[in-house]
Order: structure tokens, then C-alpha cells, then sequence
């Protein structure tokens, strides 16, 4: 991604973010896709801390979503591979 060039993103951390980005892109074209909307994905990258954040959300901005409540469940890929949760 050209924002983690730019950011100068470490490699390992980078290739985290993809997989976590795929997924969550991916789930929300799959499921969560209504006529006349679409998603948002802001990255932010804190160099001095070394963590990228990585958010998604509808564009339209009417309906935020929740948090997870049960994170006992077995692990999702995107879960597994984030750093932390």
C-alpha cells in the first residue's frame, strides 16, 4: 500500500495490516453490502509508538458499529493476525 511506503511502515507490520485489511474489505463487500453504500477505511500510523490503527466504517456514518462484547470466541483470521485487539 502506498501510505505504507510513505509512512515508512515496517514490513512485518505491513504485512499484517494487509491481511487484517483484506478481511475486513472483504467481509464488508461480502455482507454488508446494500445499494448506495459503501465503506470507509482510515488508517493512522503512530511512528513513535510503532501502531497502526486501522478502522472501518459505513460512509454514510448513520449507524457506527459496536463493539465486540464476546472475545472469547476462537479467534477470526483479522484477529489473529493484529498485534492486539
Amino acid at each position: 500500500m502506498a501510505e505504507f511506503q510513505v509512512w515508512q511502515v515496517p514490513p512485518p507490520l505491513t504485512e499484517r495490516a494487509e491481511q487484517v485489511i483484506a478481511e475486513l474489505a472483504a467481509n464488508a463487500a461480502l455482507h454488508g453490502r446494500i445499494q448506495g453504500r459503501d465503506f470507509r477505511l482510515p488508517l493512522h500510523f503512530d511512528p513513535s509508538a510503532g501502531l497502526l490503527r486501522i478502522a472501518m466504517t459505513d460512509a454514510q456514518g448513520d449507524r457506527l458499529p459496536s463493539p465486540a462484547t464476546d472475545l472469547t470466541t476462537p479467534p477470526t483470521p483479522s484477529r489473529a493476525a493484529a498485534c492486539s485487539w
